[in-house]
């Protein structure tokens, strides 16, 4: 058996709140094993899970818990700090927004396709009436976003830009 495997220093406890939520996320609330014990002994924790090994004294031994809760609820703070993470955090790492998406990939697309093109849009529409062209696209795939809303109006609209793009 290793050394480190028998030291209880690799043995945090998992502290959750009266309500059986961890106190924190980032960073997890874990407590060092010797803030555990002192904690059951004043009875401020129940346990709810313990590991297989276990602490002794001369007259007394406890296997050290591995996830305890909290006998009194601590409310969390109310204001997280407004951190780029903690909103990553709030959306769960994901893209909430799926319209925001969707407006991103046609953005994407008229890149690709304007670079395929190689400007010769903006070398045969020269000043605001290339702007004009181009803004009166975008509001036509906005209205037609708000008014059809379903999983087709995307793939329409962005055909739709994408031929009156090529026949400008």
């Amino acid at each position: 058996m290793l050394a480190a495997a028998r030291m209880p220093d690799n043995c945090p406890a998992l502290v959750l709140n009266a309500d059986h939520r961890p106190l924190s996320y980032f960073p997890l609330s874990l407590w060092s094993w010797q803030d555990t014990i002192k904690a059951v002994f004043l009875e401020r924790v129940n346990i709810l899970a313990e590991y297989d090994r276990a602490v002794h004294s001369p007259s007394f031994e406890m296997k050290l818990p591995s996830v305890v809760s909290l006998k009194t609820y601590v409310k969390p703070a109310r204001n997280p700090a407004f951190t780029r993470f903690n909103v990553f955090l709030r959306d769960r790492f994901g893209f909430t927004n799926r319209d925001n998406l969707w407006a991103c990939a046609l953005y994407g697309f008229i890149y690709i396709f304007s670079a395929w093109q190689c400007g010769r849009f903006a070398q045969r529409q020269r000043g605001p009436t290339g702007l004009i062209l181009g803004f009166a696209d975008l509001t036509t795939f906005m209205i037609t976003r708000a008014v059809v809303s379903s999983v087709l109006a995307v793939p329409v609209s962005v055909f739709g830009y994408a031929v009156l793009y090529m026949v400008t």
